[in-house]
Formats: structure tokens, C-alpha cells, sequence
């Protein structure tokens, strides 16, 4: 995946797609594909981390949910997901005093870890404990949803062994 504006990353979603239908690949999540799209037509939107813009912000995290989700239940994403979500924070907050420490201290001591969370590695453990979460105003939640839902239904199309063209599905 690349979450980048750059031919290179054109050509690098059009290379991972060849794979996918050389090998038969039937479940096939182009999320970058979609990211691409929803680019085109809204640039100004907050895809990617600004402080390296290579990983994804909470909006690109959101974009990322909704292709999966298309892909996975084979239904529209659009006005099923939550508008707010838990997110992993950007940075670990600074304990500047003993006071601030501690307070970190106790709430990592008391945060209970589920069956899929101790899986996590310690550096993770350390960005669950604080539960930040971030929300998306309607009219954008929508957007990305139906950019998700049909990025991916014309993946699918592409992917069905009637189909034998080979290019990856356009971002438009």
C-alpha cells in the first residue's frame, strides 16, 4: 500500500493489483486505491499524518475502516460506522512532573487489556491505555464511505474470473 500522490505510487497499486489477479486473489482490499480517489476529487483532505505523510491520520485510519469493511461484509459502508472511533495518538503525551508520572503510571496499571489487545506489542500497550478517540462530521463520514464502497465494488468487478483485464481500477 501507499498512501502517496505520486505516479510511483500509481504504478506501485498497479503492480500489487497485477499480483492479485496473477495469483487469483479474490479478497483484495485496495485501500490506497481509494485514498487516490477520494484525493482527485477533495485534495485538501487530512489523509495522511502531517508530521510524516507516510502513515495514516485519523481520517486516512477511517478510509482504511470503510474499505475494509466494504470489502469484508459485501455491503455499503455508507451510514454504518461510527462517526467517532478510537484512534492511536500521534504522540505520547509528555509527563513533565512527578504528579503527571504517576497519574500515567496508574491509569496504564488500571487499563485492562482484551483478548486481542495483549497481543499488541509493549509500544502499542503504552498508545491504548490513554483511549483517545476522534469523530468526523457527517458530510465528510459519508464522503469516505461511498469513495470505500465504490473503490471496492469496482475491485471486486475487476477481480471476478470472468473479468480478464489486468488494470488496476482507476482512482476516478
Amino acid at each position: 500500500m501507499s498512501w502517496s500522490k505520486t505516479e510511483r505510487d500509481d504504478e506501485g497499486r498497479k503492480r500489487l493489483f497485477d499480483l492479485a489477479l496473477k495469483n487469483k486473489i479474490r479478497i483484495f482490499t485496495l485501500c490506497s486505491t481509494a485514498w487516490a480517489r477520494g484525493y482527485r476529487k477533495k485534495p485538501w483532505l487530512e489523509l495522511q499524518n502531517p508530521k510524516d505523510c507516510s502513515h495514516p491520520d485519523d481520517m486516512g485510519h477511517f478510509l482504511n475502516l470503510t474499505c475494509s469493511y466494504a470489502k469484508l461484509t459485501g455491503e455499503s459502508p455508507v451510514g454504518k460506522l461510527p462517526r467517532t472511533f478510537p484512534v492511536w495518538p500521534h504522540a505520547l503525551p509528555k509527563a513533565a512532573t512527578d504528579a503527571e508520572k504517576a497519574d500515567h503510571e496508574a491509569r496504564i496499571a488500571a487499563f485492562k487489556l482484551g483478548a486481542y489487545q495483549s497481543k499488541m506489542s509493549k509500544l502499542m500497550f503504552k498508545q491504548m491505555w490513554m483511549g483517545q478517540t476522534a469523530s468526523l462530521d457527517e458530510a465528510t463520514a459519508t464522503y469516505l464511505e461511498t469513495v470505500a464502497w465504490e473503490t471496492t465494488q469496482q475491485v471486486r468487478q475487476t477481480l471476478l474470473p470472468s473479468q480478464s483485464t489486468s488494470s488496476v481500477p482507476s482512482a476516478n
